[in-house]
Protein backbone atom coordinates (compact mmCIF):
# COMPACT_ATOMS: atom_id res chain seq x y z
CA UNK A 1 0.00 0.00 0.00
CA UNK A 2 1.43 3.08 -0.60
CA UNK A 3 -1.03 5.31 1.82
CA UNK A 4 -1.03 5.26 5.46
CA UNK A 5 -4.14 6.74 7.48
CA UNK A 6 -3.86 8.78 10.69
CA UNK A 7 -5.91 11.49 12.71
CA UNK A 8 -3.89 14.43 12.31
CA UNK A 9 -2.34 16.03 15.38
CA UNK A 10 -2.38 19.69 16.26
CA UNK A 11 0.53 20.26 15.94
CA UNK A 12 1.05 19.11 12.41
CA UNK A 13 -2.30 21.26 11.15
CA UNK A 14 -0.08 23.48 9.29
CA UNK A 15 0.71 20.90 6.65
CA UNK A 16 -3.07 20.33 6.49
CA UNK A 17 -3.77 23.77 5.91
CA UNK A 18 -0.79 24.35 3.45
CA UNK A 19 -2.83 21.25 1.80
CA UNK A 20 -5.90 22.89 1.85
CA UNK A 21 -4.73 26.39 0.73
CA UNK A 22 -3.40 24.54 -2.19
CA UNK A 23 -6.44 21.93 -3.24
CA UNK A 24 -8.64 23.02 -5.48
CA UNK A 25 -11.37 22.06 -3.49
CA UNK A 26 -10.50 23.80 -0.49
CA UNK A 27 -12.65 25.57 1.87
CA UNK A 28 -12.65 28.08 4.98
CA UNK A 29 -14.55 25.08 6.56
CA UNK A 30 -11.53 22.40 5.98
CA UNK A 31 -8.58 25.28 7.94
CA UNK A 32 -7.70 23.42 10.99
CA UNK A 33 -8.57 27.18 12.49
CA UNK A 34 -12.43 26.53 11.73
CA UNK A 35 -11.83 23.56 14.24
CA UNK A 36 -10.59 25.99 16.98
CA UNK A 37 -13.46 28.22 16.32
CA UNK A 38 -16.31 25.00 16.07
CA UNK A 39 -14.57 23.40 19.79
CA UNK A 40 -14.24 27.18 21.41
CA UNK A 41 -17.86 28.20 20.28
CA UNK A 42 -19.88 24.72 21.29
CA UNK A 43 -17.56 22.52 23.45
CA UNK A 44 -19.77 19.67 22.96
CA UNK A 45 -18.09 18.99 19.51
CA UNK A 46 -14.40 18.19 19.13
CA UNK A 47 -12.51 17.67 15.70
CA UNK A 48 -9.68 16.19 14.18
CA UNK A 49 -8.57 15.69 10.50
CA UNK A 50 -8.38 12.11 8.69
CA UNK A 51 -5.34 12.21 6.19
CA UNK A 52 -4.17 9.85 3.65
CA UNK A 53 -0.47 10.22 3.91
CA UNK A 54 2.03 8.90 1.06
CA UNK A 55 4.14 6.56 2.80
CA UNK A 56 7.20 7.26 0.80
CA UNK A 57 7.33 10.98 0.97
CA UNK A 58 4.93 11.89 4.05
CA UNK A 59 3.06 14.28 1.89
CA UNK A 60 -0.81 14.98 2.51
CA UNK A 61 -2.42 13.62 -0.31
CA UNK A 62 -6.17 13.44 0.72
CA UNK A 63 -8.03 14.34 3.98
CA UNK A 64 -11.53 14.30 5.68
CA UNK A 65 -12.54 17.07 8.58
CA UNK A 66 -14.19 14.64 11.16
CA UNK A 67 -15.58 16.09 14.72
CA UNK A 68 -17.34 13.92 16.82
CA UNK A 69 -20.40 16.13 18.40
CA UNK A 70 -22.34 14.81 21.59
CA UNK A 71 -25.92 16.18 22.34
CA UNK A 72 -28.70 14.74 24.75
CA UNK A 73 -30.82 15.02 21.96
CA UNK A 74 -29.06 13.28 18.56
CA UNK A 75 -26.61 11.30 20.88
CA UNK A 76 -22.81 10.71 19.97
CA UNK A 77 -22.10 11.19 16.32
CA UNK A 78 -19.05 12.04 14.18
CA UNK A 79 -20.08 14.98 11.72
CA UNK A 80 -18.12 16.30 8.58
CA UNK A 81 -18.42 19.21 8.76
CA UNK A 82 -20.67 21.06 11.70
CA UNK A 83 -22.09 24.60 10.88
CA UNK A 84 -20.11 24.44 7.39
CA UNK A 85 -21.64 25.45 4.07
CA UNK A 86 -19.49 23.12 1.90
CA UNK A 87 -17.65 20.28 3.22
CA UNK A 88 -16.42 16.72 2.58
CA UNK A 89 -13.27 14.70 1.19
CA UNK A 90 -10.27 16.74 0.20
CA UNK A 91 -8.73 13.98 -2.35
CA UNK A 92 -6.12 13.76 -5.06
CA UNK A 93 -7.24 10.13 -6.54
CA UNK A 94 -9.46 7.75 -7.69
CA UNK A 95 -9.19 5.24 -4.24
CA UNK A 96 -8.42 8.51 -1.54
CA UNK A 97 -12.18 9.22 -1.08
CA UNK A 98 -12.70 5.21 0.17
CA UNK A 99 -9.75 4.81 2.10
CA UNK A 100 -10.97 8.34 4.11
CA UNK A 101 -15.00 6.89 4.21
CA UNK A 102 -13.76 3.71 5.45
CA UNK A 103 -11.50 5.10 8.07
CA UNK A 104 -14.36 7.21 9.33
CA UNK A 105 -16.60 4.07 9.61
CA UNK A 106 -13.55 2.42 11.30
CA UNK A 107 -13.75 5.36 13.94
CA UNK A 108 -17.82 4.76 14.35
CA UNK A 109 -17.02 1.43 15.13
CA UNK A 110 -14.63 1.60 17.94
CA UNK A 111 -16.84 4.34 19.28
CA UNK A 112 -19.44 2.36 19.61
CA UNK A 113 -20.88 2.45 16.07
CA UNK A 114 -22.50 5.95 16.45
CA UNK A 115 -23.76 7.90 13.17
CA UNK A 116 -21.50 9.49 10.78
CA UNK A 117 -22.46 12.20 8.84
CA UNK A 118 -20.96 13.85 5.61
CA UNK A 119 -22.74 17.39 4.54
CA UNK A 120 -22.32 19.52 2.13
CA UNK A 121 -20.71 18.08 -0.60
CA UNK A 122 -20.59 19.08 -4.14
CA UNK A 123 -20.26 15.20 -5.67
CA UNK A 124 -22.49 12.69 -5.02
CA UNK A 125 -20.50 9.94 -2.91
CA UNK A 126 -20.18 6.72 -5.06
CA UNK A 127 -20.56 4.06 -2.94
CA UNK A 128 -21.74 0.67 -4.64
CA UNK A 129 -21.92 -1.10 -1.03
CA UNK A 130 -24.31 1.13 -0.03
CA UNK A 131 -23.36 2.50 3.64
CA UNK A 132 -23.32 6.18 3.27
CA UNK A 133 -27.15 6.61 2.13
CA UNK A 134 -28.08 10.03 1.34
CA UNK A 135 -30.09 12.05 3.95
CA UNK A 136 -30.69 15.66 2.17
CA UNK A 137 -30.05 18.15 -0.31
CA UNK A 138 -29.61 21.79 -0.72
CA UNK A 139 -29.09 24.33 -3.06
CA UNK A 140 -25.71 25.80 -3.09
CA UNK A 141 -25.55 29.34 -5.03
CA UNK A 142 -22.52 31.17 -6.25
CA UNK A 143 -21.49 33.95 -8.72
CA UNK A 144 -19.14 33.70 -10.86
CA UNK A 145 -17.79 37.12 -10.33
CA UNK A 146 -16.26 39.02 -13.95
CA UNK A 147 -12.82 40.02 -14.44
CA UNK A 148 -13.78 43.55 -14.49
CA UNK A 149 -15.40 45.10 -11.45
CA UNK A 150 -17.21 47.37 -13.91
CA UNK A 151 -19.23 43.95 -15.41
CA UNK A 152 -20.15 42.87 -12.33
CA UNK A 153 -23.63 44.54 -11.85
CA UNK A 154 -25.12 43.36 -15.91
CA UNK A 155 -26.03 39.78 -13.67
CA UNK A 156 -28.19 41.59 -11.62
CA UNK A 157 -31.81 41.95 -11.52
CA UNK A 158 -33.52 45.52 -12.37
CA UNK A 159 -35.05 44.81 -8.60
CA UNK A 160 -31.51 44.96 -7.17
CA UNK A 161 -30.35 47.81 -9.58
CA UNK A 162 -33.33 49.55 -8.06
CA UNK A 163 -32.60 48.46 -4.67
CA UNK A 164 -28.94 50.02 -4.95
CA UNK A 165 -30.26 53.12 -6.75
CA UNK A 166 -32.28 53.66 -3.85
CA UNK A 167 -29.81 52.95 -1.30
CA UNK A 168 -27.34 55.52 -3.04
CA UNK A 169 -30.44 57.60 -3.11
CA UNK A 170 -30.73 57.61 0.67
CA UNK A 171 -26.84 58.07 1.75
CA UNK A 172 -26.15 54.70 2.58
CA UNK A 173 -22.47 54.28 2.49
CA UNK A 174 -20.23 50.79 2.80
CA UNK A 175 -17.43 50.82 4.95
CA UNK A 176 -14.66 47.96 6.51
CA UNK A 177 -15.58 47.22 10.08
CA UNK A 178 -12.67 46.09 12.40
CA UNK A 179 -13.88 42.52 14.29
CA UNK A 180 -12.47 42.75 17.32
CA UNK A 181 -14.35 45.94 17.54
CA UNK A 182 -16.97 45.97 16.20
CA UNK A 183 -18.33 41.79 16.83
CA UNK A 184 -20.35 42.38 19.51
CA UNK A 185 -22.24 45.09 17.55
CA UNK A 186 -23.00 43.15 14.85
CA UNK A 187 -24.34 39.88 16.73
CA UNK A 188 -26.63 42.24 18.61
CA UNK A 189 -27.94 43.20 15.00
CA UNK A 190 -28.04 39.79 14.30
CA UNK A 191 -29.65 38.69 16.74
CA UNK A 192 -32.62 41.64 16.60
CA UNK A 193 -32.54 40.71 12.50
CA UNK A 194 -33.10 36.86 13.54
CA UNK A 195 -35.76 37.45 16.00
CA UNK A 196 -37.47 39.58 13.80
CA UNK A 197 -37.65 36.88 11.31
CA UNK A 198 -38.16 34.18 13.71
CA UNK A 199 -35.44 32.69 13.18
CA UNK A 200 -32.85 30.81 15.72
CA UNK A 201 -29.98 32.75 16.85
CA UNK A 202 -26.45 32.15 17.19
CA UNK A 203 -25.20 33.34 21.14
CA UNK A 204 -22.58 36.33 20.69
CA UNK A 205 -19.67 33.85 22.08
CA UNK A 206 -20.22 32.36 18.54
CA UNK A 207 -19.21 35.47 16.63
CA UNK A 208 -16.46 36.47 18.85
CA UNK A 209 -14.77 33.29 18.69
CA UNK A 210 -14.91 33.25 14.68
CA UNK A 211 -13.21 36.44 14.37
CA UNK A 212 -10.95 35.36 17.51
CA UNK A 213 -10.10 32.35 15.14
CA UNK A 214 -10.13 33.50 11.65
CA UNK A 215 -8.96 36.99 11.39
CA UNK A 216 -7.00 36.40 8.16
CA UNK A 217 -10.63 34.48 6.28
CA UNK A 218 -12.96 37.79 7.50
CA UNK A 219 -14.09 40.27 6.58
CA UNK A 220 -16.90 42.68 7.94
CA UNK A 221 -18.66 44.83 6.01
CA UNK A 222 -20.95 47.76 7.32
CA UNK A 223 -23.91 49.74 5.81
CA UNK A 224 -24.22 53.69 7.33
CA UNK A 225 -26.80 55.70 7.14
CA UNK A 226 -26.50 59.04 8.96
CA UNK A 227 -23.42 57.63 10.54
CA UNK A 228 -24.88 54.55 12.11
CA UNK A 229 -24.35 51.34 10.83
CA UNK A 230 -27.70 49.83 9.65
CA UNK A 231 -26.78 46.22 8.46
CA UNK A 232 -23.68 44.15 8.23
CA UNK A 233 -22.23 41.56 6.31
CA UNK A 234 -19.42 38.96 7.46
CA UNK A 235 -17.40 36.78 4.89
CA UNK A 236 -14.93 34.34 4.85
CA UNK A 237 -12.58 33.72 2.13
CA UNK A 238 -9.89 31.52 0.62
CA UNK A 239 -8.06 31.33 -2.22
CA UNK A 240 -10.19 32.46 -5.31
CA UNK A 241 -13.70 31.96 -3.45
CA UNK A 242 -15.62 34.29 -1.06
CA UNK A 243 -18.22 32.93 0.82
CA UNK A 244 -21.19 35.04 2.27
CA UNK A 245 -21.35 33.85 5.73
CA UNK A 246 -23.83 36.18 7.54
CA UNK A 247 -25.79 39.16 7.50
CA UNK A 248 -27.38 41.35 10.05
CA UNK A 249 -29.18 44.03 9.17
CA UNK A 250 -32.36 46.41 11.47
CA UNK A 251 -35.69 47.23 9.68
CA UNK A 252 -34.34 50.70 9.04
CA UNK A 253 -31.55 49.02 6.46
CA UNK A 254 -33.98 46.78 5.15
CA UNK A 255 -35.84 49.60 4.23
CA UNK A 256 -33.05 51.27 2.34
CA UNK A 257 -31.61 48.64 0.72
CA UNK A 258 -28.66 48.19 2.45
CA UNK A 259 -28.22 44.17 2.29
CA UNK A 260 -28.24 44.41 -1.59
CA UNK A 261 -25.51 47.49 -1.39
CA UNK A 262 -23.51 45.33 1.18
CA UNK A 263 -23.35 42.57 -1.26
CA UNK A 264 -22.78 44.25 -4.64
CA UNK A 265 -19.47 46.09 -2.76
CA UNK A 266 -18.62 42.81 -1.16
CA UNK A 267 -18.75 41.35 -4.50
CA UNK A 268 -16.81 44.34 -6.26
CA UNK A 269 -14.18 44.11 -3.39
CA UNK A 270 -13.86 39.91 -4.48
CA UNK A 271 -13.18 41.01 -7.91
CA UNK A 272 -10.32 43.54 -7.40
CA UNK A 273 -8.68 40.58 -4.88
CA UNK A 274 -8.73 38.27 -8.02
CA UNK A 275 -11.62 35.80 -6.52
CA UNK A 276 -13.45 34.17 -9.25
CA UNK A 277 -16.33 33.23 -7.21
CA UNK A 278 -18.68 34.87 -4.50
CA UNK A 279 -20.70 32.07 -2.79
CA UNK A 280 -23.84 32.87 -1.73
CA UNK A 281 -24.35 29.96 1.10
CA UNK A 282 -26.43 27.28 0.98
CA UNK A 283 -30.60 27.05 0.75
CA UNK A 284 -33.05 25.13 1.67
CA UNK A 285 -34.34 23.40 -1.61
CA UNK A 286 -38.15 24.30 -0.62
CA UNK A 287 -37.26 27.96 0.33
CA UNK A 288 -38.22 29.68 -2.94
CA UNK A 289 -38.02 32.83 -1.87
CA UNK A 290 -34.50 32.65 -0.34
CA UNK A 291 -33.57 31.23 -3.88
CA UNK A 292 -35.31 34.07 -5.68
CA UNK A 293 -33.00 36.37 -3.90
CA UNK A 294 -29.32 34.89 -4.32
CA UNK A 295 -30.69 34.68 -8.07
CA UNK A 296 -31.49 38.18 -7.99
CA UNK A 297 -27.46 38.70 -7.97
CA UNK A 298 -27.03 36.13 -11.08
CA UNK A 299 -26.25 33.35 -9.22
CA UNK A 300 -26.24 29.62 -10.43
CA UNK A 301 -27.85 26.67 -9.02
CA UNK A 302 -25.93 23.67 -7.55
CA UNK A 303 -26.90 20.84 -5.49
CA UNK A 304 -24.95 19.76 -1.95
CA UNK A 305 -25.28 16.85 -0.48
CA UNK A 306 -25.41 14.65 2.79
CA UNK A 307 -24.75 11.33 3.57
CA UNK A 308 -25.42 9.14 6.44
CA UNK A 309 -23.49 6.16 8.09
CA UNK A 310 -25.53 4.02 10.06
CA UNK A 311 -23.43 1.21 12.10
CA UNK A 312 -23.72 -2.10 10.60
CA UNK A 313 -24.57 -1.32 7.15
CA UNK A 314 -21.33 -2.48 5.83
CA UNK A 315 -17.88 -2.87 7.94
CA UNK A 316 -14.94 -1.76 6.03
CA UNK A 317 -12.33 -4.36 5.01
CA UNK A 318 -9.25 -5.11 6.96
CA UNK A 319 -6.28 -3.19 6.17
CA UNK A 320 -8.26 -0.01 4.72
CA UNK A 321 -6.81 2.28 7.82
CA UNK A 322 -2.85 2.13 8.99
CA UNK A 323 -1.05 -0.94 8.28
CA UNK A 324 -2.55 -2.55 11.22
CA UNK A 325 -6.03 -1.73 9.98
CA UNK A 326 -6.62 0.71 12.46
CA UNK A 327 -6.88 4.50 12.00
CA UNK A 328 -4.60 6.41 14.56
Amino acid sequence: DRCLIRSLPAAESHRWDAFVAAHPGGTPYHLSNWGTFIEEAFPHIKGQSLIVEDKSTGEIQAGLPLYLAKSRILGARLVSSPMATLGGALTTAAGDLKLLLDAATERSTSLGGIRVEIRGIRTPIDDPAGAFEPSGRHWHHYVELPHDATDLRRGFTKGVRHSLKKAAKAGVDVVEMDGEKMIHEFAAMHHQGRRWLGLPMYPANYFEALVRNMPSSIEILGARSGGRVVASLLTLELGEMVIYEHMADSIEGRAAGANHLLLSESMRRAVERGSRIFSLGRTAEDNQGLSQFKRSFGAREESIYNYTYRFGARLPSKGAGSENGQVE
